[in-house]
């Protein structure tokens, strides 16, 4: 993924939508449906326009292996416009990646066969609102295992089975979560997780704690992903 942030997922945001006239350059087969890349921001604004219009979430959208989200409080009243200009401002996207945002009206003024729609705009790119974390309660393998004690100095890990795993689960504003926060569209990795040194990462309550026989961090947590949930373990 590329491109700069656009918001997070399920955050509110807003965008303009105007009723404009019809150009000639911008229908070249004058079929009444704009061209695809045509530039409608010049057309003229038709201040009498006031109908019912919904705004959807549609493809292609990103990643295109995902999930395509849904745009909330998409659907605007008559009374949203005002000299042919509606600027709603609650919008939410509830996925992470970008969309095709469309507008389309649907039997103008009554009539079955004067359906209006606008060119589709990408918007984007969305990123989780936050992550919840839970974590598992781990246990040590003491090294002298009759007495359940170490040594001081004495190196010792954790018991098999009860390593310590904290699970991170991506979330949209909503709280629900954000599925397409996988693969690439991940940027939670070991390179980005501070502090950045097992010895700041691990800390004794009292005394020294020896970190010198601990992994790397390049590969300490291990990352992985179930059912689009994180798990570090």
């Amino acid at each position: 993924p590329s491109g700069t942030v656009f918001t997070t997922a399920g955050t509110n945001f807003s965008a303009t939508v105007s009723a404009v006239a019809w150009q000639a350059v911008d229908d070249a087969n004058n079929d009444g449906i704009p061209d695809g890349g045509a530039t409608l921001s010049d057309n003229a604004v038709t201040p009498n326009f006031a109908y019912a219009t919904t705004l959807a979430a549609a493809a292609p959208f990103q990643p295109s292996t995902g999930t395509l989200g849904v745009l909330n409080n998409g659907n605007l009243v008559a009374g949203a416009f005002s000299s042919g200009v509606a600027s709603p401002s609650n919008l939410q996207y509830t996925e992470v990646g970008s969309f095709s945002l469309t507008t389309a009206v649907t039997d103008y003024l009554g009539d079955a066969n004067a359906d209006v729609a606008g060119l589709a705009v990408v918007v984007g790119r969305f990123t989780p609102h936050r992550f919840n974390v839970t974590k598992n309660t781990p246990r040590f393998d003491p090294a002298c295992a009759a007495g359940e004690f170490s040594y001081v100095g004495q190196s010792f890990g954790y018991q098999s089975g009860q390593e310590p795993v904290a699970t991170v689960t991506a979330i949209n504003q909503l709280g629900a979560t954000t599925r397409n926060y996988t693969g690439a569209w991940r940027r939670l990795s070991n390179t980005t997780l501070t502090p950045a040194t097992q010895s700041g990462r691990y800390a004794a309550f009292a005394g020294t704690l020896d970190t010198s026989s601990l992994p790397a961090v390049a590969g300490d947590p291990a990352i992985g992903e179930l059912a689009r949930i994180l798990f570090l373990s």
